[in-house]
């Protein structure tokens, strides 16, 4: 099968499967609004590429500057958090150096 015989032999399969859907079997037969048709819209569709953002107004607009990032930065979730990491980083620090000051001894009796 050529490329060309590919692409046919799929489109048979996808019509064949939309056919199917629309015979209106299953449990959406029963249903009244598969049966209902809508009407025709009263406007074209408008393409929204060509049309020009107008921007509106922003939740920045209406509530105003936000609290300043040095005064909510040790209360709540977001402050447990960072005084986690820093005491995380200088039980490290402590670590590291407990290490190096173990293997210098340890070095020290070997010689």
């Amino acid at each position: 099968m050529d490329a060309d015989e590919i692409a046919d032999e799929m489109e048979r399969r996808v019509s064949r499967l939309q056919d199917i859907r629309n015979e209106g079997g299953g449990l959406a037969s029963w249903s009244s609004a598969r049966k209902m048709r809508l009407p025709k819209p009263e406007m074209a569709p408008v393409d929204r590429s060509r049309v020009k953002s107008t921007g509106g107004i922003s939740s920045k607009d209406i509530v105003g500057e936000g609290p300043s990032s040095g005064a909510s930065t040790k209360s709540g979730f977001s402050g447990w958090l960072q005084n986690r990491q820093e005491k995380q980083a200088k039980e490290r620090q402590e670590k590291m150096e407990h290490w190096s000051k173990l293997m210098m001894e340890r070095n020290a009796e070997k010689n």
